[in-house]
Formats: C-alpha cells, sequence, structure tokens
C-alpha cells in the first residue's frame, strides 16, 4: 500500500482520533446495545486483524443518530449509527460497510483528503490538530470530509478494492456491499422522503455500484445477491412417500406451489433440476 510512508505517525493518528471521537460522542449518543456492539466488534476486528497496516488499533462504536449511516476518522474510529441495522439484511453486508470505513483508515484518506482540501502536508495538519486549540478551518474540512464521506471517487475506489480484499481474506462474502448499494439506491429512488444519512443518492451512486459490480467480476467472484440478502429467497422442501415425491416451493417462507409426480416420472426429475435454479438471478 502507498499509505505507509515516512510521513505516516500512527501514534499521532491515534491520539487525533481520540480526540475527535470524545467530540463526536459528546454530540451524539453512544448506543449501549450489547448484542449490536459485539457483532460489530467481532466483525471488525475479524476484518482488521487481516490488515497490512499493523500498530493501529480500532474502535467500533454505535452513534443514535437518523437515517443508516457509517463513517471513519483518523486513529481508526470507526462508527455506524443504530438505523443502519434496519437497512442490513445479513454479516455479508454489514461486514461490506465495515470493511469500507477500515480501507478508509488503511489508507489513511481522510487526512490525505484534508491535505488535497488545504494543500498542507500531513505531518502539519496533524500538528494543528493536536495543539491545544486547532485550526479551526482545518478541523472544520477534516470534519466534514470523515462525517459526510467527501472522498475524491480517487480514494473511494482504493477503499472499495481494498475492502473487497479483506472481505475475501477473512470469508465474508463481497456480494454483501454491492446488495447493500443496490437496495439504499433502489429505497432513495422509489422513497426520496426517507434519510438516507451518507448514503442518500447524488449523480456518482450508479457509477459506484457499477465500479463496484466490475470489481467483483474482475475478481472472479459469483454475484449471487440472494447469498447475502433476505429478499425473495426460494426454499424447496421434499415430501417422499412411497411412490410420490411432493416438492413444496415457498418465497420468503410463503408456500407458492405444491407439485406431486411419481419418483420415476420424468417430470419429477425435470421439477428438481428446475427448482434448483429458482434461487439464482
Amino acid at each position: 500500500f502507498n499509505s505507509f510512508s515516512a510521513e505516516r505517525d500512527l501514534n499521532k493518528e491515534q491520539k487525533l482520533g481520540k480526540k475527535l471521537s470524545e467530540n463526536i460522542e459528546k454530540k451524539h449518543e453512544v448506543v449501549e446495545d450489547s448484542q449490536k456492539n459485539l457483532l460489530i466488534r467481532q466483525i471488525g476486528n475479524k476484518l482488521a486483524k487481516v490488515s497490512e497496516l499493523k500498530g493501529m488499533n480500532y474502535h467500533f462504536k454505535i452513534l443514535n443518530i437518523e437515517g443508516p449511516n457509517a463513517f471513519s476518522i483518523p486513529g481508526g474510529y470507526i462508527y455506524v449509527t443504530y438505523d443502519l441495522f434496519d437497512y442490513i439484511q445479513s454479516d455479508d453486508e454489514l461486514a461490506g460497510i465495515l470493511a469500507h470505513e477500515i480501507a478508509h483508515v488503511i489508507h489513511n484518506h481522510a487526512l490525505k483528503q484534508t491535505r488535497d482540501n488545504t494543500k498542507f502536508t500531513l505531518l502539519t495538519i496533524l500538528a494543528v490538530l493536536l495543539t491545544r486549540e486547532p485550526d479551526v478551518g482545518v478541523l472544520g474540512k477534516l470534519t466534514t470530509i470523515t462525517l459526510l464521506n467527501q472522498y475524491s471517487r480517487e480514494y473511494e475506489e482504493e477503499a472499495d478494492l481494498t475492502a473487497t480484499d479483506l472481505l475475501i481474506k477473512t470469508g465474508y462474502n463481497p456480494v454483501g456491499f454491492l446488495t447493500f448499494l443496490e437496495r439504499l439506491y433502489t429505497r432513495e429512488m422509489f422513497k426520496p422522503e426517507v434519510n438516507l444519512g451518507i448514503f442518500q443518492t447524488h449523480p456518482e451512486t450508479e457509477n459506484r455500484i457499477n465500479y463496484v459490480k466490475d470489481l467483483l467480476i474482475e475478481k472472479g467472484i459469483d454475484i449471487d445477491r440472494r447469498a447475502t440478502t433476505d429478499y425473495l429467497k426460494v426454499n424447496i422442501k421434499y415430501i417422499f412417500e412411497e411412490s410420490f415425491c411432493t416438492g413444496i416451493i415457498s418465497i420468503d417462507n410463503i408456500p407458492i406451489l405444491n407439485l406431486s409426480f411419481p419418483k420415476s416420472h420424468e417430470i419429477y426429475l425435470k421439477m428438481i433440476e428446475a427448482t434448483q435454479n429458482l434461487d439464482k438471478f
């Protein structure tokens, strides 16, 4: 990674992260939901463990902010909102979101984007923000970048690439991040009144989805959306009798079709073959 340069000081980044996190948590309530906190920490730490960036301590927390949101700040602090859990449908989707934010930390994107916007060096930015009275202008730019995820396309794509590698290494299905983005994009299109936080649709969203999709194809990953979502999940239950077989086909646990045929019948064999393909799209 090009993020590991002589310019980088992880100790100062973590000091800055602690300072910023204290300000964030004064303004926004930290949710003490033991089950959800355990989940994000287990998934997050598993992902962070396989990162090539060593020496960074990660902190995963839930904030009581309206809308599905996730962001990271320097020093390994990753935040998700409580509302986010209403939108995710699997651990794979949550892992995709956390992996993306971890990737921003790995590549030091928040400070790099601040550097790009201010023309200060990374060390200068750290220095002015770690003083007792930090530069308000620089602090404002950094806060806006992190909370609103105002990263350049280059940084977003770099984060997507690294996140995909982290997911593959840890056994999570990378398709989860794609299905999550697609669902929020669809909801915003049909329900524009819903607050989607940082995932609010903008002209680049469709391009972002297409980039992630192309990235998965390039990595040789089968885009099986049903593997990471609950939507239109097809289940087939077979009841075998002496000479007959009944196949009960359900979608989202609602039975929609019963088929009974003699076991030796050609249609029975075709039914087995057909139902095996129902859960693919």
